[in-house]
């Protein structure tokens, strides 16, 4: 999506506003409908904004410091150089450590504040796969469609990550399980798309495995710990 508006000198572009628009709708949901939606959540509602709004600038900017060498030689050019997939891992990374450093200082659960962030991307990529209806690699056989429709694919994910999120209390407790089941879904649709996009953002399909079997990695670790810790306790 490649339309923009224009609003005096300045050209905007469409799919930005509606990245923008998904996030609100994300914050929204996590405000008023997720499980984080009392009152005694307001400080983790609060630093997860936070994080992800850093993570945001992070990634717009994020040209900057991955190459420094040429902002010093020429700043104007890098400052609306386009980010990709380094920027956005660098903006996910500094947010992390955002949520960790206020894990420590304030005592937010980590767990906790990781969840809320995944809240808020499920509807965020939910809102915007509705929005853009994107279309995915031709379909050869006989079949209603002409081609894979990603967006459905996507939406379909996301409502079935939220629902497991909102009536499994056991995946509240273990988040890493619904992370990698999320990636993995996202990893199968990137399949069937001509390139791997997340939010309009190339992404190597390398990347959504990656942290499936990371993610799954961390699952099965912590579930060796909580069995050794309950023999340990029996005995």
């Amino acid at each position: 999506m490649n339309d923009v508006w224009m609003v005096g000198p300045a050209m905007i572009p469409v799919n930005t506003v509606i990245i923008f628009l998904s996030f609100i709708v994300g914050f929204m949901y996590l405000r008023f409908i997720s499980s984080y939606k009392n009152k005694t959540d307001a400080s983790l509602r609060d630093i997860t904004s936070n994080a992800m709004i850093l993570s945001a600038v992070v990634f717009y900017l994020g040209s900057i410091p991955l190459n420094i060498s040429t902002f010093i030689r020429d700043p104007i050019p890098m400052i609306s150089y386009p980010s990709g997939h380094r920027e956005l891992i660098l903006g996910l990374t500094i947010g992390f450590i955002y949520l960790v450093v206020q894990h420590i200082k304030k005592g937010i659960k980590l767990q906790d504040s990781l969840l809320a962030s995944f809240i808020v991307i499920i509807v965020t990529d939910f809102f915007y796969a509705f929005s853009v209806n994107q279309s995915g690699i031709s379909i050869t056989s006989d079949f209603p469609l002409s081609a894979h429709p990603i967006s459905l694919y996507t939406m379909g994910l996301s409502l079935f990550a939220l629902f497991i999120l909102r009536k499994s209390s056991g995946m509240m407790d273990e988040p890493s399980f619904i992370f990698s089941a999320w990636f993995l879904g996202k990893w199968i649709i990137s399949l069937f798309q001509p390139s791997s996009a997340f939010l309009s953002i190339y992404l190597p399909e390398h990347i959504y495995l990656f942290m499936t079997v990371s993610l799954a990695l961390v699952f099965i670790i912590h579930l060796t710990i909580q069995k050794k810790q309950v023999i340990s306790w029996k005995r």
